[in-house]
C-alpha cells in the first residue's frame, strides 16, 4: 500500500483505532481478566498492543533517521534494563503481559490511550521522503494498525 499524504496514514490509523475503545467500553469489568483467542487476558494484551505502538516513535527517530535515542525512550518512559542483543518479540511480548497483570485496568487504558496518541504524533513527523521509503509506513501498519485489527477480533469474539 502506497500511501503518500501524513493524512492519508493517520486516516488509516483512525479507521483502525476507533472501535478499539468503542469495543473495550463495552466490555463488563471482569472480561479484562478473561483469556482472549492468543492466550492473554484482554488486560495483558492491551499492554502489548501499547507497547508495540509505542516503538513507532523510538524506530522512526533511533532506527530510520539514524539519530540518537536514549533507552528510556522505548518504553513510555521506564528503564527496559535491555543489555545485549534486542530481545526477540516473545521476550518483549512477555515482559508486557506481566506488566500489565497487576495494574488497575485504568493504567492499562491509560498507557494505551497515550501509546494512541504517541503513534499519531509520530505520524505526523514523517515527510514526504520518509512516506515513499516505505519502512515508516510499514511500522505504523505492523505496530499499531495490524495489531489492533488483530486483537478487535479477539474482543469482539469474547461477546
Amino acid at each position: 500500500m502506497a500511501l503518500r499524504a501524513v493524512d492519508e496514514l493517520i486516516e488509516l490509523l483512525e479507521a483502525r483505532w476507533q472501535p478499539f475503545p468503542e469495543t473495550l467500553a463495552a466490555l463488563p469489568p471482569e472480561d479484562f481478566d478473561r483469556r482472549t483467542a492468543s492466550g492473554w487476558t484482554v488486560k495483558e494484551m492491551l499492554g502489548h498492543v501499547a507497547f508495540w505502538m509505542e516503538t513507532i516513535q523510538p524506530v522512526f527517530v533511533g532506527m530510520f533517521r539514524g539519530q540518537p535515542i536514549e533507552d528510556r525512550e522505548w518504553y513510555g518512559g521506564d528503564d527496559l534494563g535491555v543489555t545485549g542483543e534486542w530481545p526477540r518479540t516473545e521476550v518483549h511480548n512477555a515482559r508486557e503481559a506481566a506488566w500489565a497483570r497487576p495494574r488497575p485496568l485504568s493504567e492499562v487504558l491509560d498507557r494505551l490511550d497515550a501509546a494512541y496518541q504517541r503513534t499519531v504524533e509520530a505520524v505526523q513527523t514523517l515527510t514526504e521522503d520518509e512516506l515513499s521509503d516505505g519502512r515508516f509506513t510499514k511500522k505504523v501498519m505492523d505496530g499499531a494498525c495490524d495489531h489492533l485489527v488483530m486483537h478487535l477480533a479477539e474482543l469482539r469474539s469474547l461477546n
